[in-house]
């Protein structure tokens, strides 16, 4: 199991080696994604504690939660593509 920045870094390689009309779309959904998992819980994003506690869809419900709203497809997309590399 990767780490949070390993998993990290991989989607952000693989994202931005895509032809997409607009790939800041997805890139600013991981940046509101990793700050609000840092500023609730910090300690999920050291090693591979994310992803071993969580499975995808426990994950998503809790950024649901942070988020206080319904998640969108930019956000289930990174959210995905994470939980892929993380492997």
């Amino acid at each position: 199991m990767k780490t949070w920045k390993e998993a990290k870094l991989a989607y952000l390689n693989d994202h931005l080696s895509k032809p997409l009309k607009a790939p800041d779309i997805r890139l600013r959904s991981l940046d509101y994604i990793e700050s609000a998992v840092k500023n609730k819980y910090p300690e999920l994003l050291e090693g591979d504690k994310i992803f071993t506690k969580f499975k995808k869809v426990e994950f998503e419900e809790l950024y649901a939660q942070l988020k206080g709203r319904r998640i969108n497809s930019a956000d289930k997309s990174v959210i995905h593509g994470l939980y892929k590399f993380s492997v």
